[in-house]
């Protein structure tokens, strides 16, 4: 089809070099046009880069051993790399195992994690403090910067009684709560930026 339209125009032969220019030209120019008026799939993504910009997230509980642990493993599953996520409790009662053992369940590993008071992270400048009980609310410290500050009360899955099946069926629980409720948060930070 193009040896016919060459033949049909001769003129296109004879100045190979111009034909080169022309389309090269032609290229610019739409490239040019689709910089200034981008497609919607291109600004939507434009968007939703606003809205996972480098955040930082602080999870905090009262002992930093099961809530907020899982909480910053869920997070850093689910918000970009960019984020800082992070967690801390008024004190630091150590890692719980049956919190490993239900994050483990769904391919998060946070046996890395360690607990920390609240003064390890108070000058990280979070941008959001997630509090996951009402005693971290009532005794949450003030950061600098003025974070928006958000309360999920959550049981504390450190107080279940029965069999061992049975606590960590209560482990789980919380898990899907704090689950539901970052595809939440994650929701509400796409609306804000639309």
């Amino acid at each position: 089809m193009l040896t016919s339209i060459i033949e049909k125009l001769p003129f296109l032969d004879s100045y190979p070099t111009l034909w080169i220019f022309l389309a090269m030209v032609l290229g610019v120019g739409i490239g040019l046009i689709l910089r200034m008026y981008p497609p919607p799939a291109k600004m939507k993504s434009k968007a939703l880069h606003d809205v996972f910009r480098n955040y930082k997230v602080l999870f905090l509980c009262a002992g930093n051993s099961c809530r907020s642990q899982m909480a910053e493993g869920l997070a850093k599953t689910t918000f970009p790399k960019s984020w800082s996520i992070y967690s801390a409790g008024l004190r630091a009662d150590g890692l719980s195992r049956n919190a490993v053992t239900v994050m483990k369940e769904i391919g998060i590993d946070i046996s890395k994690q360690r607990s920390k008071t609240v003064d390890k992270v108070q000058n990280i400048g979070p941008d959001y403090v997630i509090t996951l009980c009402d005693s971290a609310k009532q005794a949450c410290p003030v950061f600098h910067g003025a974070p928006v500050q958000e309360h999920w009360p959550l049981p504390d899955p450190m107080d279940a009684q029965g069999s061992e099946e049975d606590v960590l069926t209560t482990y789980r629980s919380v898990r899907d709560k704090i689950t539901e409720r970052l595809g939440d948060f994650k929701i509400r930070l796409m609306k804000m930026s639309s």
